[in-house]
């Protein structure tokens, strides 16, 4: 309140009993975005600098229940924008469960440890443009895009682990390249829950490129970002969810490298009809909002500072 004054706890301890009586002990937890579920992450084991499994729950604020998603390790959990589904990768593969009857379906078969995975990124990813989430849900809840990593072609490396006795324990397998090494190939696709159909995004030839970011654009659009292996240019495709067709709407360039932390502070609004921006073109860094039919950046901002982040936007009132 405006006082400061404790209204209410919106979740005690003494509400998280497993069955059997037994109380969780709880890593950490997230709030849905129409705050009436809150996610909670137990028995959290990391992978590596972000990335981790976990043995999920969910509780429901309203109803007061309490509900296990997985009995065996999952990561990269999101729950849908209704707050009615919850979606996340098991192993190499997709799934999403039904929180109201239980069900669980499965969106991708072809998941294989080392070999491909869906809705997961690899080691490079992760290092790189720190990219771990790599499924969404998009607004109307009816449509999963998510990456899809064929690794086959990058080096296996392989490291020794040790107990603090010195006593080699196991081995530690994972993709690893190196300068001229091969990537892994990355393809971007959308799963309908309605007609269990996946269709591939057209983002080109997949041989030495860089996809560091998707996006919801609006309705029936997804936003891919796109670079090549020198990270000396980005290009942002429009592409049909549906059909999978992608047009060019944006491109920008540099003599060194595209900076990821500017790409990551942009946020399509008006259905997709306008991109809003942060550039340093002027030599600051910069909101810039670009019109999409017209390719037109405009600026928002101006002056001897940098814009640090985006903490809102208000759409409603321009």
């Amino acid at each position: 309140t405006k006082t400061g004054t404790l209204i209410d706890t919106l979740l005690k301890a003494d509400r998280l009993i497993a069955p059997g009586g037994k109380k969780l002990e709880v890593n950490t937890y997230r709030i849905s975005g129409n705050e009436s579920m809150v996610l909670i992450f137990t028995q959290v084991d990391r992978i590596f600098r972000s990335s981790y499994t976990c043995i999920p729950w969910i509780y429901d604020l309203h109803k007061h229940k309490l509900q296990q998603l997985s009995t065996t390790p999952v990561m990269n959990i999101t729950i849908s924008p209704d707050g009615r589904k919850v979606a996340y990768v098991r192993g190499e593969d997709i799934f999403y469960r039904h929180l109201e009857s239980g069900a669980e379906v499965q969106v991708t078969t072809d998941g294989q440890q080392y070999m491909i995975s869906n809705g997961k990124s690899d080691w490079v990813y992760e290092e790189t443009f720190s990219l771990t989430q790599a499924l969404l849900w998009d607004a109307g809840s009816s449509q999963i895009a998510y990456y899809r990593f064929d690794m086959r072609s990058t080096p296996m490396a392989t490291w020794p682990l040790y107990e603090t006795s010195g006593e080699r324990r196991e081995h530690f397998f994972y993709r690893y390249y190196r300068a001229g090494d091969s990537i892994a190939s990355v393809s971007i696709k959308v799963y309908n829950l309605q007609s269990s159909n996946t269709v591939t995004m057209n983002t080109g030839n997949p041989v030495d490129q860089y996809i560091p970011k998707i996006g919801w654009a609006g309705s029936g659009k997804l936003a891919v970002y796109k670079m090549p292996r020198k990270q000396d240019s980005l290009d942002i495709l429009l592409c049909d969810a549906t059909t999978g067709a992608a047009q060019l709407i944006y491109r920008e360039t540099s003599q060194q490298y595209v900076d990821k932390n500017l790409f990551s502070h942009h946020y399509f609004i008006q259905n997709g009809a306008q991109l809003l921006l942060m550039h340093e073109q002027s030599g600051w860094r910069h909101l810039y909002l670009y019109d999409v039919a017209k390719q037109k950046a405009t600026a928002i901002t101006s002056g001897e500072f940098d814009v640090d982040k985006i903490v809102k936007i208000d759409q409603a009132n321009q």
